[in-house]
Formats: structure tokens, sequence, C-alpha cells
């Protein structure tokens, strides 16, 4: 199984040039034709990022002059692609004079990707093709807490097992999401305080039924920024520069910077639920005190409401809403609590929005007047600067569609890396 490691995913950047091209260095392929190819495959990427990008369906003429490119370099990279199964023509349509146009779009079916999240009280599988449609969406509600990662792992193969994958279809890429640290370049699962697992290797558990797939490992938080960066695959929408925060048990965070995931030293940056708030606070799962997690997880919430750790956040805000006192209080300590420690990341890395998922998003409409009068009080550049703070739509599917998303801008980076030719 090929390892995938998309820590320097971006939007819109294409990693290759002149520049770039290794020397030639005695090995089979020749430096001229190693920057002929780089040089075909910076195209490639271009043309099916036009076409994706595009409003409506672009002809080969439109592509050509969206691109710089000749037409006859447009069309026979259009061939390649086509030949490949990786666009398509539909029906011509028909100017007031001239040839017929033959609208292009990517295909659908053809190419998939697929997301796993193993999150504290579900787990979820995303499948999308390269036009974005979804193929596959389920949520299987169960307790991973404290669990053994051979039985959460079994519970995944039967769903994977379970399903059938379209006749002809190529499997890009298996990402499995999941909430903790994780070594990306080997796969590992490093550490998940409230899964309580740690050092782990996902495919010692997990076997992968599609051999043509990358396997990759990628944190929750992570993935679901990439969720609220597209639309569809190559299709970014307007947020390129943002901090997204995702709420369970724990708090996971991505910081997303135009387009491209800041990863740090490790590829560990973004623990913005190990905050400290208040040093004398809460011990943490991490073994510290204070941390933000420990004013607005959903144990933590609970807690404080004086609900039974067993109930829902929908029940949370059921009483939120009914005018229980501890609830509010308990709200009203967890806004500010984030404000603090979202207005600390904007004054250091300069952002003014955050996208709130899972369990945030939900919560967001009952204390995001005094979210926003914290972050106000605390951001220096608020004085200049409008900050947003909007939720995630996706709900308990960010994760594994976002992980789809990633995936696919892999392979747009380099559409004849990932896949053969059919």
């Amino acid at each position: 199984m090929q390892q995938a490691s998309f820590a320097k995913i971006g939007h819109g950047e294409f990693p290759y040039s002149a520049e770039r091209i290794p020397r030639d260095n005695g090995e089979t392929m020749t430096h001229a034709a190693m920057k002929a190819q780089t040089l075909r495959e910076q195209n490639s990427s271009l043309v099916l990022r036009t076409i994706a990008q595009s409003a409506e369906p672009p002809s080969r003429a439109a592509v050509a002059a969206r691109t710089g490119l000749t037409k006859a370099t447009v069309s026979r990279l259009v061939e390649d692609l086509m030949s490949r199964h990786i666009i398509r023509e539909l029906e011509p349509t028909y100017a007031s004079a001239g040839r017929p146009s033959l609208p292009l779009a990517l295909t659908q079916l053809a190419y998939l990707s697929i997301g796993i999240e193993i999150n504290i009280n579900y787990i979820a599988i995303v499948v999308l093709d390269l036009s974005g449609a979804r193929v596959l969406s389920t949520v299987t509600r169960t307790s991973n807490r404290n669990s053994e990662p051979a039985t959460v792992f079994a519970a995944v193969q039967k769903l994977l097992d379970q399903w059938e994958k379209p006749a002809g279809a190529h499997v890009i890429c298996v990402s499995l999401c999941l909430p903790g640290l994780v070594d990306e370049h080997t796969n590992h699962l490093l550490t998940a305080p409230n899964l309580g697992w740690t050092d782990l290797a996902p495919l010692d558990y997990l076997s992968i039924p599609f051999p043509e797939a990358q396997f990759c490992v990628l944190n929750e938080a992570d993935a679901s920024a990439f969720a609220s960066l597209y639309t569809s695959p190559g299709r970014a929408t307007k947020n390129h520069t943002f901090l997204y925060l995702s709420g369970e048990v724990g708090i996971g965070s991505a910081i997303m910077i135009n387009g491209s995931i800041f990863k740090g030293k490790h590829g560990w940056a973004g623990e913005i639920g190990h905050i400290c708030i208040d040093p004398t606070g809460p011990q943490c799962t991490c073994g510290a005190n204070g941390c933000l997690e420990q004013y607005l997880g959903q144990d933590a919430l609970l807690r404080r409401a004086h609900i039974p750790l067993g109930e829902t956040i929908e029940t949370f805000i059921e009483r939120f809403l009914a005018g229980d006192d501890d609830v509010r209080a308990a709200l009203d300590t967890a806004s500010v609590s984030l404000g603090r420690g979202i207005a600390n990341v904007f004054n250091l890395l300069d952002l003014d929005l955050v996208i709130l998922g899972g369990n945030l998003g939900l919560l967001l409409p009952h204390f995001e007047h005094i979210l926003h009068a914290e972050l106000k009080y605390r951001t220096l550049s608020s004085r200049w600067n409008t900050i947003s703070v909007i939720a995630d739509e996706h709900g308990v599917l960010a994760s594994a569609t976002g992980a789809c998303f990633a995936a696919f801008e892999h392979f747009f980076r380099n559409p004849y890396a990932s896949m053969t030719a059919s």
C-alpha cells in the first residue's frame, strides 16, 4: 500500500517550475525529459483546475483563453485527460454562427475519494467522485471513548467491505481522520487522549479493499478545514485563510493560510484545545491544567451544567432555551474562554475569520454575542478590521468530506501520479 502525505496541499498553487526540476544525475530520465514531463503535468493540472473552477462547463477554446495555453496544447491535453476518463465532453452547444461547442466537465463515478472519521461518538464515512457528487455518506453512532482499537476498526472494516464500488471506478485515496496528533509521513496516530489511543498504526487493524488506493492518516480538524475551503473538488470558496475549530468532547483546530494548512515543525500545529485558560483550572486529559477543552468540550459543558455525561449537546441546548441557570452559566464561561483562546491565535497569526464545527457550530447562535464581545475586546486588530465567526454547515460529515477534498487537491496537482490509464 502506498503512503500519502498531504502536508503541503494548497489551493491554486502549482508546485513545479523549471527552476525546481532536479538536475540530471545519471538516472534513466534525462533532465530534458524530466522538464518536459513536469511541464506536461503542470499544464494538465492547469487545464483540469480551469474546468473544475468554471461556473459553466467550458469549451476547449474557453480553456485556452483562460489559461493562456495554445488551442493545440489544450486540445492535446484534453484528449489525454479524456482517454483516462478524468474529463468528459457534454452535449454540443450551438451559437448563432460557427461550429458547435463541446463543453467539458469532470467525469462522474470514475475517480473516487473515501474519507473516514473515527470520533468519540460516531464513525462517519463519505465517498465523493471527481465531479463532487456524494456517492456514499453514512454515520454510525457509537461510543468510542477509551475503546479497544481492534473493536472500532472492525466496525470500520465492516462498513468498507459492505460498500460496493461502482464498476470501473478508481479509488485514489482512503483517508482516515482521527481526533489527535498524527504523523502523516508514517500514517501513525501518536495520541488521541479522548479515544484512549496512543502509538497506533491503523493499517495494523485495517485492510483497505481497494488495492489501487493510497492511504493516509489526517488530524480530524485539519481534514474538516478542507470542507470549508472547497465547495467541490478543485473549486474553492471565498475563504482561503481562517482558523477552524471543531468541538466534541475534545477541541480540535486547524490553521488555513492562503489555502494551505499550517502544520508547524512536526505537523502538530493547531492544538488550541490545549491553550491554557487558567493554570489553576481543572486537569485535562493531556495531563496539564486549565486547558480550553476543560471549559468548552462536551464533557466539561455537561459537568458544569450538572447534566449527566451520557446526555447529548442537544439536551444542553434544550435546557439553555428553557432558561436553566446552570446551563447558562456554563455556556457563558465557555464563550468567554473560547474568545480568549481565539484572540490569542488571532493576535499571533493576524487572522480575522474563525469557522466553528461540530458542537461549537450548534452552540454558536446561543453564545455569539458574548464571543464577539470577547474577541473585539482582546483582538488588537479589531479596531481596524472586521472579525467574522461562522458555523461549518457540514455537521458530523465535515472531517470525512474535507478528507475527500484534500485527496482530490493532491490529485489535481498531478492527475497522472495516483491513477492508472483506463
